[in-house]
């Protein structure tokens, strides 16, 4: 490694380390000072203690359950493989590990090609994302971590993604074998777990895809630049089903090149915001999610597509085969 190389590692890896500490002293502080909040990842932290305890996550968390939730765990079982050193943690703690150790990774990825990504630390997804210690961070990062690839099966929607904006035949190997050890794990822990998962993600009505949005559609347009790893992420990103949030938009700072991008992407994300904040308040839960939905596509999903389109149809595809060459003729 030459020296350039190397002074860039320190720089990236002390970055990261500063952004880990920071990100997990701000998911602790929110949860001090609020001891009455309830996060995403408390589900997955309790998933985490009923499999210490020999216990089905399934039958343990939701309404009128041992850990009372509002609603069923939506969470495949390998979310609560992944979190089982978290569950011996106090549940603060474990929001703050949890988010700090995410956190410290997508700065790592984000820095990879550069430092004009840097604005997605100080985003209304970001802050949203700490605060509810919701997975965006980790799975940002792994869309631009090969090696991190693998728990796209914890969340199964954005494992798809992450698998479409794949960029080397190679990817595949960390991706498919660390996927396969947490299937395998999980299933010898709880043999049927998948069908009593995906029985009660079947019945779920707030899971949905952007595409079924108005205007959502128009995100298919990345479809034009198909060789494109970051124009495949966007298509697969529209079609899978999701629920509606600010959280979820952290993953579109992979595709800035330049940090006027970025900048502009963290801006949309404000727009966002305080859109939502001059609208309330909502007669139910359904509309606050229709709201979010469409304003988050129509402010940062489709100006993303329209700088994906100005960019060249070019790309390798992450295929494990090259077409042969002709012979030349005589």
């Amino acid at each position: 490694m030459v020296p350039d190389e190397h002074a860039s590692r320190r720089r990236r890896l002390a970055f990261a380390i500063a952004i880990a500490l920071a990100a997990g002293a701000y998911t602790w502080l929110y949860g001090a000072f609020n001891p009455q909040h309830t996060s995403d990842f408390d589900q997955v932290w309790a998933a985490a203690r009923a499999l210490h305890a020999g216990d089905n996550p399934y039958d343990v968390i939701g309404y009128a359950r041992p850990f009372y939730w509002w609603w069923p765990f939506y969470y495949p079982l390998p979310a609560a493989v992944l979190a089982w050193p978290l569950g011996f943690l106090p549940v603060l703690a474990a929001r703050a590990a949890f988010c700090g150790l995410s956190s410290g990774l997508l700065a790592w990825g984000l820095t990879r090609d550069g430092w004009h990504r840097w604005p997605a630390f100080i985003s209304i997804p970001f802050f949203v994302s700490l605060e509810l210690a919701q997975w965006a961070p980790l799975v940002t990062a792994a869309v631009l971590l090969p090696w991190l690839s693998w728990v796209g099966v914890a969340k199964p929607n954005w494992g798809v993604a992450i698998a479409a904006s794949t960029r080397e035949a190679r990817d595949w190997v960390p991706m498919a074998s660390g996927a396969a050890l947490l299937l395998a794990v999980s299933l010898a822990l709880n043999p049927g777990w998948f069908s009593q998962w995906f029985g009660l993600v079947r019945e779920a009505s707030h899971f949905r895809a952007p595409v079924t949005q108005p205007f959502g559609f128009l995100m298919l347009l990345a479809l034009l630049r198909w060789r494109r790893w970051e124009a495949r992420l966007l298509v697969a990103m529209c079609l899978l089903p999701q629920t509606p949030g600010f959280y979820d938009a952290l993953v579109l700072f992979v595709i800035p090149r330049t940090f006027r991008e970025s900048l502009a992407l963290c801006v949309t994300g404000f727009v966002v915001f305080f859109t939502m904040v001059f609208r309330q308040p909502w007669p139910t839960g359904d509309a606050w999610m229709l709201d979010i939905a469409r304003f988050t596509i129509w402010f940062q999903y489709l100006p993303c597509v329209l700088l994906v389109l100005t960019r060249p149809n070019e790309g390798r595809l992450p295929v494990p085969w090259r077409p042969a060459t002709a012979p030349a003729r005589p």
